[in-house]
């Protein structure tokens, strides 16, 4: 009977219960001086590491695999 409760239960309440918990205990053991010295390598893969991975996933999804998808949901796919 438990087991039935935990597989019916709703992903975004087991995501929005679990997940502030875990960011806060996160981020108040976070080292500033680390997090600085590492912030533009952060900011890089953010933006633009982002954007050309979604970029050639999304020309690969397109070009070499069998679907006939939009490119614009590729890009989407990619990003993901």
């Amino acid at each position: 009977r438990s087991y039935q409760m935990w597989v019916e239960i709703d992903p975004h309440l087991l995501l929005f219960t679990l997940l502030p918990p875990l960011l806060a205990g996160d981020a108040m053991s976070i080292d500033t001086q680390v997090a600085g010295k590492v912030a533009n390598q952060c900011l890089f893969l953010a933006g633009p590491g982002v954007v050309m991975n979604a970029g050639l996933a999304a020309a690969f999804l397109k070009f070499f695999l069998p679907y006939d998808w939009d490119f614009k949901f590729c890009v989407t796919v990619g990003a993901v």
